[in-house]
């Protein structure tokens, strides 16, 4: 039913799916190791927020004490700094998203119907707010770190 040859995949004798050049390829590779690291980026800018606040903080040297902290403060933190805490994982998965976005828009993958300003405005706007939410999220570990070894 189908043939796979070297320029694609034909059916019936036509070629149906065609294989492009090796830019084609390049920009599957690109896009494949960006959802691979997306994940990774994403859960190591939340490392660095959480784990920082901890850094000058006797008790806290080794890095199995310092998430035994940070899950002891999101389980018996307020509700406020619960809230923080979610503001700030949910406002770097945006930013990411954006990113990917824009390099999807930037390789000609994904067409942006509304122009490149709104992007750049919303990933100003996103910048900031996940920058105000990281300074938030390290002062309360901050003086939770401070509490509990005082």
């Amino acid at each position: 039913m189908f043939e796979y040859t070297f320029l694609g995949i034909k059916w019936g004798g036509e070629l149906v799916i065609p294989f492009s050049t090796a830019t084609t390829l390049f920009v599957v590779y690109v896009v494949l190791l960006f959802f691979i690291f997306l994940p990774l980026a994403v859960i190591g800018s939340l490392g660095v927020s959480f784990t920082r606040p901890f850094k000058d903080v006797r008790g806290f040297e080794k890095f199995g004490k310092v998430c035994e902290g940070v899950k002891s403060f999101i389980v018996q933190g307020s509700k406020s700094e619960k809230l923080i805490v979610a503001a700030l994982t949910l406002t770097n998965v945006m930013l990411s998203l954006i990113w990917l976005l824009a390099l999807l828009g930037g390789l000609g993958i994904f067409v942006l119907n509304t122009g490149l300003g709104f992007f750049g405005l919303l990933l100003a706007i996103n910048f900031l707010i996940a920058f105000y939410f990281r300074g938030r999220v390290e002062q309360a570990l901050k003086k939770y770190a401070e509490t509990v070894h005082s």
